[in-house]
Formats: C-alpha cells, structure tokens, sequence
C-alpha cells in the first residue's frame, strides 16, 4: 500500500495506466498525516474485514466457470447512446440467476444506491439475457463489514430507463 501511495505522489498514473491515482495528488489537496493515517487505517479494517467476510469465503469457494466479470470496464446501449458500466463482481449462481456485488469502502448505507444498481440489472439484461427478477444486487459496505440486497422488478427497470432517457435529452439540449 505505501508503494502505490508513493507512486500517487509522484503522479507515476500520467504515465503509467495501471497505477494508482489519488485525487489528492491530482488536485494536490492538502491532506494532514493524521488523516491520511486514518485513511490507511480504515483501508486495513476494510480488508480484514473482507477477508473474514461470508462473501469472501463464497467468492473464494466459487467455480471459475460461474465467474462472469470483475472490474471490467464494459458498456450497453440505450436509444443509441452507450451507457458505461463497471461491475464490481459479478457471477452466475446454481440457481441459474446472478449476483452483482457493488463494493462500498465507507459511505453510509444509508446512501440511495437502487439507480446505479438498477443501471448494473439493465446491463445484465442486455449482456447476459436474464430477467431482472433473476439478479441479486449487493451493495457491500467492507467497514461496515455487511452487505445489503437489492431486487430490481420491471417497473424498477422502466422507472430507470425514464431517468437516463431524461438525463441524457438533457445533456443533448447542452450541446446545442
């Protein structure tokens, strides 16, 4: 962790793609050594945390052949505008649904997150042809150490694409 700190630092991301980048380093915003000292606390807390985790001993116990996507950075289209989706994690279950996990690091769980999840339901419809109904959504806070579950029915899915269709004549009516 301090090595891909120290390469923030150094701004080594402008150069090298896969390197971390901190938005701190960035914008060079002032961050005290206690605060980052906390950060690299709560960071360690997260992994223990995950690693003793449920899900963790599911994900690890998995079959490679019911792994479907981790981090990929994939898209899907709607009224001809493509829509980017990255999934956390993502695979099938003997059930012959999917679980979509979304991994939080320490915002509240309290936060409203059924429009993102329900853009990862719509994604999944598209990419692995499977109802909605048949898709788990997790959103896995790792300080917390608790996951919480989300469904996403058809109506869910209409009253998102109305969101994104208004969104996106928005942002349209901005270029002119």
């Amino acid at each position: 962790m301090r090595g891909e700190f120290r390469s923030s630092r150094e701004k080594r991301y402008h150069t090298h793609q896969k390197t971390c980048a901190l938005f701190e380093h960035e914008y060079e915003t002032a961050v005290s050594d206690d605060d980052w000292k906390q950060t690299a606390d709560n960071m360690e807390q997260c992994l223990k945390n995950f690693y003793s985790s449920e899900t963790f001993a599911t994900l690890r116990d998995l079959p490679r052949r019911m792994w479907l996507e981790v981090e990929n950075f994939s898209s899907f289209n709607m009224n001809n505008t493509k829509l980017w989706a990255v999934l956390d994690c993502s695979f099938r279950t003997e059930d012959g649904g999917i679980t979509i996990i979304d991994w939080k690091t320490g915002r509240s769980m309290s936060e409203d997150v059924s429009m993102q999840l329900s853009c990862y339901a719509m994604y999944a419809m598209e990419k692995w042809g499977i109802d909605p109904e048949k898709v788990k959504l997790i959103e896995y806070n790792f300080m917390a150490n608790q996951g919480v579950e989300f469904t996403v029915g058809a109506s869910g899915i209409e009253n998102t694409k109305t969101f994104i269709a208004v969104s996106i004549a928005d942002m349209q009516s901005l270029l002119g």
